[in-house]
């Protein structure tokens, strides 16, 4: 192509100096004479040269011709192989294209998928009220806990194992039954880890297997209160949960009945969450454990539905046989009364878990230090321990436990033998009386009181309490200058590791540093034993044990007076046998305490103390004051004014009125996000006014207020709508909060609760409140300038 170019060029000049030359010379022929050329024209043919020039550019222009039709050529030949080229590089090129865009869109596919499940993941649990993992942490504890093969028998158990398989031969539904203490929760954990291990999840097996839980045991801070914990429709959601996080198609199927979910009772729950997969192909294995936990009316419903899915079971081999398998641990009766009717495998541990009792006792009894010789003798008492206390344990951990921490104690081999003959046909109740009796002996009087303190707020409190709560409550008890120096946690494991239990630093789940260290009693038969201890003013038991009299100093005239008599009475040989001087220099040498429980006195204390906190900040009650301004009315509402001595009401009486009268102590418990609660509670069900109220008509509620105060509580119980005059401050805090310069926000549970106390008060209609709030909140935001009469009228509604 470049070579061609330049000789065109060329061809080009030349035809340029070829045509010149033609114009010069004819310019020449014109001036010249005419005659004369013609003469020579056309005698000569002589033309001064033109022809000959006209001949050369007419060569000249085929040339450039013929050269342009090679150019033409040449161009029209290298097109087409660039064409050429460039459909071989556009085919290739559109392979990677078609590639690429295969590529985006399966990333595209599976954005949308993600955002999908994405979608169907935050819209189930928000229908589910966004169940909690606290189950979790409960199995892990167990787990953790449990002596190595414990348990391991149940797999070889012909009931387990025809549950277990795909199509049972006896029951879709198998109980584990026996009293407290019994192994239950740690035997349910143990069948829970084999299931999860023989069906791990798989989403898109179609026969795929899905393992779900729930424990019914108090949770933990800041998660649902107590009664939601133990209700039996928070277990159903959290079961749903379970499954719907590990199975894709179960979770499409709940997103199908998201709106049945949010209004369905809880008499519907159960069709609306697992009634679909009664004819699955999936296997779900859905395990309730300690359901004696929950109320009778849940109990119930649980019960209707052990029957329905019991008249559902298909015989072995029907192709739809029912795929789900539910298993329930709690007490013998219990199971014998939800069970009746229906078709029921049932394993009774007290006759099943010897195993597990003697696994148990040689791995406590390895732990005790006296025991740990080598000798023949250590050997031998060892083996008398052990066959004692599996002889005689009739399937209770907890009086095993008791035991091996009594024997722990002790140091001498006539010590152990009289714990062990004790044992011989003892009940657990005799068993924690000695525990108790011995804690009683071996306790200083401040350890003693320090733990009467503690049983007061771990029994009678609403929710479970942490190491830091009761330390607090120590600390403020004792006087921060006689607190001990000990950590509360060690002196727990220390002193009172008989009765109480505290969670371990770390958190047996998440592996971090757990955010609440929970303190517990033991077992329920040791709090139950301690209420049922001053149920009334006898000096005995049923039981024969003698009731725990309150703490009392014994001075030295009252020991005069009983030497005195015994000297009158007795000969001084028997007063010497006796010991009687000695006995007296041991009592006037330390003050009595006994470990003691009072429910009355409990929910007194706990009601003063949360008071006090409110209307009195002190900095060393920062960490329970959520439960303070939460919990104080639920104490008052449970202690008896009948049985309250007059005293302790007029302690509490000048508090108890701030709480509604004084603005401070009004800002410390009615804050905003407790205004729904509290709408709830005081306005709508009006459940602690009349309690209040009730106080307020005792006159020795007020005798040690001032006159405000009393003129106060009288007017507030001889108006003939006190339980609205009892709110008349709080209400107006609330509307100051409203109308002024606050934080607070308007949301619909400040307007409500507003809208609940105005129509207490005026019985004005709700459209009136409503067009009053609306004309308010268009002044507020500038849409009118001038504030409505409507809304004026609202804010001095109560004036």
């Amino acid at each position: 192509m470049p070579d061609v170019d330049r000789s065109l060029r060329v061809v080009i000049n030349e035809l340029l100096i070829c045509f010149v030359s033609i114009c010069g010379l004819s310019i020449k022929v014109l001036k010249g004479n005419k005659a004369l050329l013609y003469l020579k024209v056309f005698a000569f043919s002589d033309d001064a040269g033109v022809s000959a020039k006209m001949q050369e550019l007419a060569d000249l222009v085929e040339k450039e011709r013929e050269m342009r039709a090679t150019l033409g050529y040449e161009v029209e030949k290298k097109i087409e192989e660039s064409v050429a080229t460039g459909r071989l590089e556009a085919k290739e090129g559109f392979r990677g294209v078609n590639s690429t865009l295969n590529d985006l869109a399966e990333k595209d596919k599976k954005r949308e998928a993600r955002s999908l499940q994405s979608k169907q993941v935050e819209a189930v649990a928000k229908a589910l009220d966004k169940p909690n993992d606290n189950y979790k942490t409960i199995y892990q504890n167990l787990i953790d806990r449990r002596v190595e093969g414990t348990g391991d028998w149940v797999s070889r158990a012909s009931k387990y194992a025809a549950w277990r398989q795909p199509e049972p031969a006896t029951s879709s539904i198998l109980c584990l039954a026996g009293g407290e203490g019994y192994g239950k929760s740690f035997l349910t954990s143990t069948i829970i880890q084999d299931l999860k291990k023989r069906f791990p999840p798989a989403e898109v097996d179609a026969s795929r297997t899905s393992v779900a839980y729930y424990y019914f045991q108090k949770e933990g801070k800041g998660s649902k209160s107590e009664k939601d914990a133990l209700s039996l429709g928070t277990a159903l959601k959290s079961l749903a949960w379970q499954i719907s996080d590990t199975d894709a198609v179960y979770r499409k199927e709940l997103y199908a009945v998201i709106d049945r979910i949010a209004d369905a009772q809880l008499s519907e729950l159960w069709d609306v969450l697992f009634a679909h997969s009664y004819r699955a192909e999936a296997t779900y294995f859905l395990i309730f454990d300690g359901i004696d936990q929950m109320e009778e009316k849940h109990l119930k419903i649980l019960t209707q539905v052990l029957k329905r899915v019991s008249s559902l079971s298909r015989h072995v081999g029907d192709k739809n046989h029912l795929c789900l398998r539910i298993l329930l641990s709690g007490r013998n009766k219990l199971i014998d009364s939800l069970t009746h009717g229906s078709k029921a495998s049932i394993i009774d541990l007290a006759s099943n878990n010897q195993e597990d009792i003697e696994m148990f006792v040689r791995s406590g009894i390895a732990d005790v230090k006296i025991l740990s010789g080598s000798s023949p003798a250590d050997q031998t008492r060892r083996d008398e321990i052990f066959t004692a206390l599996t002889k005689n344990a009739k399937g209770d951990f907890i009086s095993i436990e008791l035991l091996l921490k009594q024997i722990a104690e002790k140091r001498r081999v006539a010590e152990m033998l009289l714990v062990l003959q004790q044992f011989q046909g003892e009940n657990r109740t005799d068993t924690i009386a000695r525990t108790i009796e011995g804690l009683n002996k071996t306790l200083s009087k401040q350890d003693i009181l320090d733990l009467n303190e503690m049983l007061i707020w771990l029994i009678s409190s609403q929710s479970r309490m942490t190491v830091v709560e009761l330390d607090a409550i120590l600390r403020k008890s004792n006087g921060e200058a006689d607190y001990s120096l000990q950590p509360l946690a060690e002196a727990i494991k220390e002193r009172y590791s008989k009765i109480l239990t505290v969670e371990p630093e770390v958190d047996v789940v998440t592996n971090a540093p757990a955010v609440y260290r929970f303190v517990d009693i033991v077992s329920d038969s040791i709090r139950e034993y301690l209420v049922a201890m001053n149920a009334d003013d006898e000096d005995d038991t049923s039981d024969g044990h003698p009731r725990i009299v309150k703490d009392v100093d014994i001075h030295e005239s009252e020991v005069k007076i009983v030497k005195r008599f015994l000297e009158s009475v007795c000969d001084p040989d028997l007063y010497q046998k006796f010991q009687f001087e000695q006995f007296f220099l041991a009592k006037l040498s330390t003050s009595t305490a006994f470990i003691q429980f009072d429910v009355q006195s409990s929910h007194m204390r706990i009601s003063k103390t949360c008071i006090d906190a409110i209307v009195n900040p002190d900095a060393i009650w920062a960490p329970l004051d959520g439960y303070f301004i939460g919990w104080w009315h639920t104490h008052l509402e449970q202690i008896d004014l009948s049985l309250t001595l007059p005293r302790e009401k007029t302690a509490i009486g000048g508090e108890l009125i701030k709480l509604f009268s004084d603005e401070q102590a009004i800002k410390k418990w009615v804050t905003q996000d407790r205004l729904w609660n509290m709408r709830q509670t005081w306005l709508v069900e009006e459940k602690y006014p009349d309690t209040v109220l009730n106080w307020f008509r005792d006159s020795a509620v007020i005798k040690g207020v001032d006159a405000a105060g009393k003129q106060w509580a009288k007017d507030l119980t001889s108006n003939s709508r006190p339980d609205a005059d009892l709110l008349e401050h709080i209400a107006k805090y609330v509307a100051s909060q409203w109308l002024g310069k606050s934080d607070w926000y308007i949301d619909s549970d400040l307007i409500l609760f507003l809208h609940s106390y105005v129509c207490k008060v005026s019985r004005a209609s709700f459209t009136q409140f409503f067009t009053a709030c609306t004309e308010y909140s268009s002044w507020r935001t500038g849409v009118n300038q001038n504030l409505p009469s409507t809304g004026r009228q609202l804010t001095h509604s109560r004036r």
